[in-house]
């Protein structure tokens, strides 16, 4: 192979590499899946900067500490229609999915969700999140 190749994989096994990646450096198999999953569909989108092209930053966090690869989120103040999480530095996809989640089912009783999150990296491309809703 040159160093000018293109290599094709399909997303589905960029997935897995990502995934594997991620539980290699302490994060749960879920957690390291929604990363996984935030990252690829970036680069899917044509979002390259926010894409899996952030994976060694994002190993080079764990390994720092900044990113704490086994967090303990929790929900620090929760009201009908807001809620604010303390993500204990998850990694920024796993937080924020989180967040939305919860602002989901805040909207579905409330008519209106909010959520907050707190001490989280780096969050991907926030497109993502908005679309879940």
């Amino acid at each position: 192979m040159t160093a000018n190749a293109t290599v094709t994989v399909t997303a589905e096994s960029l997935r897995r590499f990502v995934t594997a990646l991620f539980t290699r450096v302490g994060m749960s198999d879920t957690h390291a899946a929604t990363v996984a999953d935030v990252l690829v569909w970036a680069d899917l989108r044509g979002v390259a900067s926010h894409g899996v092209t952030r994976v060694p930053r994002y190993v080079e966090l764990v390994a720092a500490g900044d990113i704490n690869p086994r967090p303990a989120m929790q929900v620090r103040t929760d009201t009908r229609a807001a809620v604010l999480l303390d993500a204990d530095r998850a990694a920024g996809p796993v937080a924020m999915t989180d967040g939305m989640r919860r602002a989901i089912e805040k909207a579905r009783s409330a008519g209106v969700g909010l959520a907050l999150v707190r001490a989280t990296t780096h969050t991907a491309a926030l497109g993502y999140y908005t679309l879940m809703a």
